[in-house]
């Protein structure tokens, strides 16, 4: 007999069916058990974080206190239209006018702010934040999955470390 009295934990699932699953998943290319955890990270994320914003990834924001967010906004707007415009993207005219702002000294991001440009111009760099926020969970943990499993080759601990 097993349950919670013989030092098995009950899950609410039959023993069989996590075993059974488990050996599916060792069955499966290495590539689709990637791309099945990334999706799991992914949805355990939305369902967290991007229940109020998802239908709304232009107008509100993923989080509180919005301080933060204005900044991270406006740098998300401001590499793509100054590399559109042919302006220096270290230095921008518009903030602290007339001297400007070097922007190698506040919190700015190139990176994500070139990599979803297209984001910003087909909708705005709120959305761009919101895409950044609701990405940045399920990449790490998606990250953390890939080295576990390089590391212990087995995908149930691997998908947990990612968790």
């Amino acid at each position: 007999m097993s349950g919670p009295g013989n030092g098995e934990a009950n899950l609410g699932v039959a023993p069989g069916r996590l075993a059974r699953a488990a050996a599916r998943a060792e069955g499966l290319r290495p590539w689709i058990r990637a791309l099945l955890a990334f999706l799991s990270y992914l949805l355990v994320s939305l369902a967290l974080w991007g229940r109020g914003v998802i239908t709304h990834l232009s107008t509100r924001y993923v989080g509180v206190g919005k301080e933060d967010a204005k900044l991270y906004v406006w740098t998300l707007a401001w590499w793509p239209y100054a590399i559109r415009h042919g302006l220096n993207p270290l230095h921008s005219p518009l903030v602290w006018a007339p001297a400007g702002v070097n922007m190698a000294w506040i919190s700015g991001m190139p990176g994500p702010a070139l990599v979803l440009a297209p984001v910003t111009m087909a909708a705005n760099a709120v959305a761009s934040l919101n895409v950044l926020l609701l990405l940045a969970p399920p990449l790490a943990a998606w990250t953390t999955y890939l080295l576990a499993r390089r590391l212990t080759r087995d995908v149930s601990a691997s998908l947990v470390a990612g968790f």
